[in-house]
């Protein structure tokens, strides 16, 4: 029974409708074999394949949890719904500023003969009439872009409450989220090339929390390419070009050498040493 309770919290949480893998089944109960089998003989799971991995499925999931679909809308309709508040709250903060307005506008119907008239400030300055500003999206919400491109490359879907933190914890930082998405896809590549079975692969908020996508993005230019371009080509930088050997550096008797460091001599010099060995 608790195979199945902790089957049915991962499949509600992921939503899979129902479809709980054979490999997640291995991680949440060490003899999930066993256990399934006799949920199975119960009526409680029925076998079942999706996407080339074995795995199971809940009896009548439909009819007693919601399906991912219509989880999916009520979330959107969530978010249209936020969106909607907060205008009204940037509607409500203009309508204030111009409550102000109109108070200090009439605040002197008769002005004093011997001062200017207090005119009423237009409108075209800007003044009272300040345009809201945009609204962010927090880190790791579902409203954060960012945070949706990350969870849909990283290889690995779980831990999303804790990676969320670790994500939001990221972005304050001021890590740059291109570089961790890009990291992310980096480590996916990996492990589809390498072929890394999916319980060695690491839980996204320790990848996050250990900032390991600086290990799959080397910075660029750490290593040049082979096919390099000499330098006094344009766009070059001097470190991909081959060092000019000082004049009073050159080997007397080779050209492009260094003296005291010229391998041609060195060599010479070596092979006249096995010649007089040999003579002796």
């Amino acid at each position: 029974m608790g195979l199945w309770a902790l089957a049915g919290s991962w499949s509600s949480n992921q939503l899979t409708d129902g479809w709980v893998p054979d490999y997640i089944a291995a991680r949440l109960d060490t003899d999930y074999r066993e256990h399934a089998a006799a949920l199975v003989r119960a009526g409680l799971w029925v076998e079942d394949e999706q996407g080339g991995d074995k795995g199971w499925r809940f009896h009548q999931w439909g009819e007693h949890q919601p399906s991912a679909e219509s989880v999916l809308v009520k979330r959107e309709a969530a978010r249209e719904r936020m969106r909607r508040v907060r205008e009204h709250r940037n509607a409500g903060s203009q309508d204030v500023r111009a409550n102000v307005h109109e108070n200090f506008a009439g605040s002197a119907p008769n002005p004093d003969p011997t001062r200017p008239d207090l005119k009423e400030p237009s409108s075209s300055n800007g003044l009272f009439e300040e345009p809201p500003k945009p609204s962010t999206p927090k880190p790791g919400s579902d409203d954060d872009p960012n945070w949706a491109r990350f969870w849909a490359a990283y290889p690995k879907k779980t831990s999303k409450k804790t990676a969320r933190l670790r994500w939001a914890s990221a972005i304050k930082q001021k890590h740059d989220p291109e570089e961790i998405i890009l990291g992310a896809q980096r480590y996916a590549e990996r492990v589809k090339r390498e072929r890394i079975e999916y319980r060695y692969v690491k839980h996204p908020d320790g990848w996050l929390n250990g900032e390991l996508w600086r290990d799959e993005a080397p910075p660029p230019g750490l290593y040049p390419p082979m096919n390099a371009p000499y330098r006094g080509q344009p766009g070059v930088a001097e470190s991909n070009a081959p060092r000019r050997i000082p004049r009073q550096d050159i080997c007397p008797k080779h050209r492009g050498q260094r003296a005291g460091r010229c391998g041609l001599c060195r060599a010479e010099a070596h092979g006249t040493r096995k010649e007089v060995t040999a003579d002796a």
